[in-house]
């Protein structure tokens, strides 16, 4: 949560993509904010049914106090694959581009991969390069904090793959910021 308070220094609206996109639910980060309206926090993960914590991390916890519309908690099923993945990741950027954060904090954990002991998902590192770079095309001041992930090489490929995937989107997307608009005239 240190780096969120660094953050939040400026008064800064925050979103903290929790979920690291994880294995399974960011159920301490919900926690902590779960009644700020300041801090918009998303979690893509197993469904609790399937997976730890079984007691956290169901669409219908959005948050209490201030805090209601604050949380979003998009569970998907045991065997989701870099499709459905993306397709869940979607609709989270979609309420992250509508909260309108000032940064992000991403808790990056490499457990969705394909051959994680813990994990129960099989995504690929062209699938973490996608993520990385869907994360990326948003444009928002981020710090990304790897977490997770308890198989070496899938930790040196997901950790590479998704910050090339979100560097890359993230350098072409100021590039188009910078270049001058070809049908615009002086």
């Amino acid at each position: 949560m240190t780096g969120a308070k660094l953050l939040a220094t400026g008064q800064s609206r925050i979103c903290y993509v929790a979920g690291r996109p994880p294995g399974h639910h960011g159920n301490g980060t919900q926690d902590i904010f779960w009644e700020r309206a300041d801090v918009f926090t998303v979690s893509l993960h197993c469904n609790p049914l399937n997976s730890y914590p079984f007691f956290a991390g169901f669409v219908d916890e959005t948050g209490a106090g201030e805090g209601p519309g604050y949380n979003l908690n998009i569970p998907l099923e045991p065997g989701a694959d870099d499709a459905s993945y993306l397709r869940a990741l979607d609709k989270a950027l979609a309420a992250i581009r509508k909260f309108a954060p000032h940064a992000i904090v991403v808790s990056l954990g490499v457990d969705i991969m394909r051959g994680d002991p813990t994990g129960s998902f099989f995504i690929t590192p062209e699938g973490m390069r996608r993520i990385g770079a869907a994360i990326g095309g948003l444009c928002i001041p981020s710090l990304i904090i790897q977490e997770g992930g308890y198989h070496l090489q899938n930790i040196r490929r997901g950790v590479r793959s998704f910050l090339s995937g979100y560097a890359v989107s993230l350098l072409g997307e100021a590039d188009k910021a910078t270049q001058p608009d070809p049908l615009k005239h002086s």
